[in-house]
């Protein structure tokens, strides 16, 4: 029984903490698939310019 309350604490340490790397990791991941969906729309705007 102490084994598994061990490991629960290290997959949950903190619910504050980890909410606040959770929203960060998310915030990353949506500004980085919002910054590929730009580049992305441009080059395919010069490829179309160049033929």
């Amino acid at each position: 029984m102490l084994e598994n309350q061990g490991m629960e604490q290290l997959i949950l340490p903190n619910p504050l903490l980890v909410d606040r790397s959770e929203r960060r990791l998310l915030i990353g991941r949506s500004k980085a698939r919002t910054d590929e969906a730009k580049s992305g729309a441009e080059g395919g705007r010069a490829a179309e310019k160049q033929q």
